[in-house]
């Protein structure tokens, strides 16, 4: 029993996953992606935080650190890749490269050894999705692929403070973060746009709201 409700919690992950960039795709038919990622993390972090403590053990320099990578260095980013041509299924492929770069940065920050089996493993899964891209009929830019490796590069950074600060209750540790994704998408987007940038979708899709309200709070 114990199997198959893992099984079936693994499923459900992926099936997640994958919605999450259906959703992304979804918003940015009426939102910028400046915009769009500042809604997420405005959602993920209100009304949560009143009813949620700041996770114990950890400095809000780390929690701020995580919010600003994983707000704005991975799905700021990987909206704006998504903006710029990529789509939703190839964003996700290309999202998994963030593994090869954490086991990177864990060799060098971590002190983390790599042994053969590792490596055989590491390879067969580069080539798998190197297969997978290739053979993809999904559209794509070089523009949106250059930026959605950055995301994927800064999910791993994400990943290195994970693990060093050890959250024990992630949920805590996402709502908390987000109280710094947001603000740093609003400043990013006031400085390139100015204020016009969110004055000027006066009309957005209640679908769109919607749709972001209830993907972050799954």
């Amino acid at each position: 029993m114990s199997k198959r409700l893992d099984l079936f919690v693994g499923f459900l992950v992926t099936v997640l996953w994958g919605a999450n960039f259906a959703v992304i795709e979804l918003g940015l038919r009426d939102l910028d992606p400046f915009i769009l990622t500042f809604l997420r993390f405005t959602f993920c972090a209100f009304p949560l935080v009143f009813f949620i403590k700041k996770p114990e053990g950890i400095s809000l320099i780390s929690i701020a650190l995580y919010g600003v990578f994983f707000g704005v260095g991975l799905w700021w980013v990987v909206n704006f890749a998504m903006f710029n041509g990529l789509s939703a299924g190839l964003s996700s492929v290309f999202l998994q490269f963030s593994a090869f770069f954490t086991i990177v940065l864990s060799c060098f920050f971590l002190g983390e050894k790599i042994n053969k089996i590792h490596i055989s493993g590491i390879v067969t899964a580069f080539v798998g999705l190197i297969m997978i891209i290739h053979f993809s009929e999904e559209s794509s830019t070089i523009k949106g692929v250059f930026f959605v490796i950055i995301a994927a590069m800064s999910w791993a950074v994400c990943n290195i403070i994970v693990k060093l600060t050890r959250p024990a209750n992630m949920i805590a540790f996402i709502v908390w973060s987000s109280l710094f994704s947001a603000p740093a998408v609003l400043i990013m987007t006031v400085y390139v746009k100015g204020w016009g940038g969110y004055c000027q979708y006066r009309t957005i899709s209640r679908w769109v709201l919607l749709s972001l309200f209830c993907f972050r709070h799954i």
